[in-house]
């Protein structure tokens, strides 16, 4: 097998061809040689090319394998750090500290959570806080539109009315908090 590469192999192969039709299609014993050399030249190439084509593949496979479990320690790992940063929050405030200053860390305190609109029984809540969303074709909008019609609530709404005093069956405003350390 000659160190020739594939594209040197083709453009011998195309000369030869064009030789021939130069020759009015007349295949010398020359030509004839030239051309059975090429294609064994060719086929072996091609075979070559093909064989590392499929390392190449096999490869790929296994670094998507290796990926793969590599995200799943990840994942393992990021549940670890949540549980831990959960565990020092909870001690925290079972010892009603507000924040404290290791020699590694600055400063480590709970930070409470923006208001969020906590749900008791969405049947108690008002149809003024919901929603409707209709996924229809244009041409189908003024037919069944009640029956294609997905409710949700707006707890946006919910909130802003909760937060300036009113009072909204089935929903209530709660606040949690985190752990944030430097």
């Amino acid at each position: 097998m000659s160190g020739r590469a594939l594209y040197e192999i083709t453009t011998d192969l195309r000369l030869l061809l064009l030789q021939v039709e130069e020759n009015d299609g007349e295949l010398t014993p020359e030509i004839m040689e030239a051309i059975e050399a090429a294609g064994l030249e060719l086929e072996g190439k091609v075979d070559q090319c093909m064989a590392f084509r499929q390392d190449v593949l096999g490869d790929a496979e296994k670094f998507a394998a290796e990926i793969e479990r590599l995200q799943g320690n990840k994942k393992s790992l990021m549940r670890t750090a949540d549980s831990l940063r959960e565990y020092v929050r909870s001690c925290m405030e079972i010892a009603d500290v507000k924040s404290l200053s290791t020699p590694r860390f600055k400063k480590i305190w709970r930070q409470n959570n923006p208001e969020r609109v906590a749900i008791d029984d969405e049947e108690k809540v008002p149809d003024e806080y919901r929603l409707a969303t209709v996924t229809v074709a244009l041409v189908e909008l003024p037919a069944n539109l009640v029956n294609q019609a997905t409710i949700s609530l707006d707890t946006q709404a919910i909130k802003t009315d909760l937060q300036t005093g009113l009072e909204v069956g089935g929903a209530h405003l709660e606040q949690g908090e985190h752990l944030r350390a430097k």
